[in-house]
């Protein structure tokens, strides 16, 4: 299947409709893979499969599917799907923290909760995918002040999706300390292979080691140790899952000295050998 990637008229942004790049691919099945882009999409018509990071989601119109960079995702369709693709780099709202938060603290971000799929009722689907439409237009046409108006677009789209998600669980986003858990992801998510002190990123978020573990605890059920753990462990299941590296090259890969204690190390988070799972179906 053609990459849907970035690479098009409009710099760190880009329109995609389903329908077009599925009819490319012979059996509408490409590789697991994964961008450094966000990716929000519509469906309109039709179905397929969407695999993220080992989890299967069944996408049926309406519906909206949204995940962030470094996700490892495959698409796999059974009738043809139809509906629209954005792709947009981390700074296309903006350079400045508070443009990045607008994306990285949204309700179908949310890096520990945000929702990877939103089912839409038929009204939900009106405001949508005329919204889709608009930015198609402006898209092509490129007129006087066309980034400002995809910008705007797209914050639009982004605060309806929210809407919605807050919808289903609103309890889950007002939390005082999803903010500071986000950001903390967000930091964790860049070092990750070279952090792995609770301490060393409450001072880089100028919060006490304590306020963070409390907070993330609070937010995730889990503390900012596990945390950091299950990050190295997800990266450790997409490498040996889907790339070539061999299971030492993983391990020193995600800076650990000994591929021997990376065994130890997957062994007691999963209950199996690396090899083992990579061996599974």
């Amino acid at each position: 299947m053609a990459d849907m990637g970035l690479s098009g008229t409009v710099p760190g942004f880009k329109l995609t409709r389903l329908e077009e790049r599925f009819r490319r691919a012979p059996r509408d099945i490409r590789r697991a893979h994964r961008h450094d882009y966000y990716k929000m999409g519509l469906v309109i018509g039709g179905r397929a499969r969407l695999s993220l990071d080992f989890n299967d989601h069944s996408i049926r119109a309406p519906m909206l599917f949204q995940f962030g960079p470094g996700v490892v995702h495959a698409w796999q369709s059974g009738e043809l799907p139809r509906g629209y693709v954005l792709n947009f780099e981390p700074n296309f709202l903006g350079e400045a923290a508070h443009d990045r938060a607008e994306i990285t603290e949204a309700p179908v971000f949310c890096l520990h909760s945000g929702p990877r799929v939103l089912a839409l009722t038929s009204e939900q689907r009106s405001v949508f995918e005329p919204l889709a439409n608009a930015i198609g237009r402006e898209y092509e046409s490129r007129g006087k002040d066309h980034l400002a108006a995809l910008r705007s677009y797209l914050r639009i789209w982004l605060i309806e999706a929210n809407r919605i998600a807050e919808a289903q669980k609103p309890a889950r986003w007002n939390d005082r300390g999803t903010a500071l858990t986000n950001r903390f992801l967000c930091l964790m998510g860049e070092n990750f292979r070279t952090l792995s002190a609770v301490s060393d990123y409450a001072a880089r978020l100028q919060v006490t080691a304590s306020h963070l573990n409390e907070t993330v605890r609070r937010t995730m059920q889990k503390t900012a140790g596990q945390v950091i753990r299950d990050r190295m462990l997800l990266e450790a299941k997409r490498l040996l899952r889907h790339s070539d590296l061999s299971v030492s090259e993983v391990a020193y890969h995600l800076n650990f000295e000994d591929p021997s204690y990376f065994a130890r190390f997957f062994r007691k988070l999963t209950g199996q050998a690396p090899a083992e799972f990579r061996a599974l179906p």
